[in-house]
Parts: structure tokens; sequence; C-alpha cells
């Protein structure tokens, strides 16, 4: 298999990362107790730098994508050159809707599937920590876009 540098079997890696973007996209997780407003330190363009799961890190087999977060609790997912099922293959789409936050936590989709994710920012470097429906741990590091406020 070409570009298959973790070992996985691709069929592993596209149900990997389709359990990741069905808790992202708002169809199975739960709780935004404390929800206050979106810190400032949230609020702008991130763009992944890594996103492992179970040990692969996906940004670095092909799979790129961007948040903006927005201060009103809107959130967009850019997904470039998509090597999985999230798009059509090599193409480019962008999904949206809302997140809540807490001290510690964000949650994206909070009505449809508040599963949350730990996320903490130092300087322009957005980590968020949080387990897949399959129990898989997720840890993406994201850094801010150049201009990003």
């Amino acid at each position: 298999m070409t570009g298959n540098t973790s070992g996985r079997p691709r069929r592993a890696r596209v149900g990997v990362v389709w359990v990741l973007w069905a808790c992202l996209a708002g169809s199975a997780c739960g709780g935004d107790d404390g929800v206050q407003p979106v810190p400032q330190a949230l609020v702008g363009t991130w763009v992944v730098q890594s996103l492992v799961v179970d040990g692969a890190d996906l940004a670095q087999l092909g799979f790129g994508f961007s948040f903006r977060l927005d201060s009103d609790g809107r959130y967009t997912l850019a997904v470039e050159n998509s090597q999985l099922i999230i798009c059509e293959l090599g193409s480019f789409c962008e999904d949206g809707g809302s997140f809540s936050v807490t001290d510690t936590q964000i949650v994206f989709d909070p009505d449809t599937s508040p599963k949350p994710f730990v996320y903490s920012v130092a300087g322009d470097v957005l980590t968020l920590t949080g387990i897949a429906s399959n129990g898989s741990e997720v840890v993406f590091t994201l850094v801010r876009a150049p201009g990003s406020f």
C-alpha cells in the first residue's frame, strides 16, 4: 500500500476517522453543564498540526483540516485534500455548527452530540483531547493561523 506509513490497513484508518467525524459532526455523544462565554483565547482559525488516533497521526497521512471558532459559539470545520469519507477523495468541504465551553472542556454540537473534549491553549497552540465513540483516544494539536485573532 503506497503511502500507508502506519502499518494499518486503509480500512482501519477510514473506520477510525469515521468515528471521529461522527463525534464532531453531531451523531454520538453527552453534557454541557457550566457553559460559559467563549474565551477570547479560543476565538480564531486553528490549523491541524497533528491528529493522533490510536497512535497514528492522520495529519501525516494527508488528512488536513482547520477549525474556525467564533466568539458567538459557532464553528466551521474545513477539510482539505480529503483522503477519507468525510468528503469525496481529494476534495475540499466545510461543515459547521455550534459549540459550548466550560473552563476546561469544549463540546461541538452540544444539542445533538454533547461529547466533551478537554482543551488547553498555550500561546498559539490549541490541544483538544477526547475519546471517540469506539473508545479510542483522540488528540488534536492545532496552531493559530497567521492573522487570526
